[in-house]
């Protein structure tokens, strides 16, 4: 049985962007953009350590693309 194209269409995410600058005293800049026009800035302040750091880009990296997390 054919799939309608209006279901995969329907359960596609939209293509993202996303985009990570560290900086020194405990933030980055983290800005995520989809093809449908929409903007996002996820948490990325109160930047402990570098492994602290480490971690939060599986985070981001998930929530743009539906990847699971490690």
């Amino acid at each position: 049985m054919a799939v309608p194209a209006q279901a995969i269409a329907a359960a596609r995410r939209p293509v993202s962007e996303l985009s990570a600058v560290p900086f020194t005293g405990g933030w980055a800049d983290v800005d995520r953009a989809t093809e449908d026009g929409g903007v996002s800035h996820p948490p990325a302040s109160g930047i402990t350590s570098t492994a602290d750091f480490a971690h939060r880009p599986d985070r981001w990296v998930h929530d743009a693309f539906g990847t699971p997390l490690a």
